[in-house]
């Protein structure tokens, strides 16, 4: 299987179903609501809702929307596409996730819409573009945030107001 990019309409009529394949949705206009394994959300402009490989789904679009949509193929495909981008793109497509897009991304986005999708090598070239793009925005793996160190910072510090730097510090992580 091949990346499938397609540019998509979505009514009013509800959807169920799942597939065997794993779902980027790009929204490009309209609101649409999602309900992934009991968990909501709503793709909107510069927003990507991710769906897993056989994630049961149900979407519905009161208004209207329409998406772009990125039907991800099998895992040979990741390896063979994406070389060192592949493992951040199987950890971003092995849970359910709704992304905000920044500006690069939505302009990647928008040009993708406007180009001719049903030809193999945009389909090819932009499956890859959009998920190297989705890769770079993933938080490293590993770093888990100090909750117990960041609760006894609290209880003893309980009688003065937080200071973000010092949580920051707790968290080996910049102030921005």
């Amino acid at each position: 299987m091949r990346p499938n990019l397609t540019l998509r309409h979505y009514p009013d009529a509800p959807i169920a179903h799942s597939h065997d394949h794993a779902q980027l949705v790009f929204g490009l206009s309209g609101h649409l609501d999602f309900e992934v394994d009991g968990r909501g959300g709503q793709v909107q402009h510069s927003s990507v809702m991710v769906l897993p490989y056989s994630a049961h789904h149900a979407c519905r679009s009161r208004d209207g929307s329409r998406c772009l949509v990125l039907d991800v193929p099998d895992e040979h495909w990741l390896a063979q596409s994406l070389g060192e981008h592949a493992d951040a793109s199987r950890r971003l497509l092995d849970r359910c996730a709704h992304l905000t897009l920044d500006n690069r991304q939505s302009q990647l986005v928008q040009w993708l819409a406007s180009s001719p999708v049903d030809d193999p090598l945009i389909a090819q070239q932009g499956a890859v573009l959009l998920l190297a793009s989705l890769n770079l925005a993933q938080p490293p793996v590993g770093k888990r945030l100090p909750y117990a160190a960041f609760d006894a910072h609290i209880q003893r510090h309980a009688a003065h107001p937080l200071q973000v730097a010092d949580l920051a510090k707790l968290a080996d992580l910049s102030v921005a």
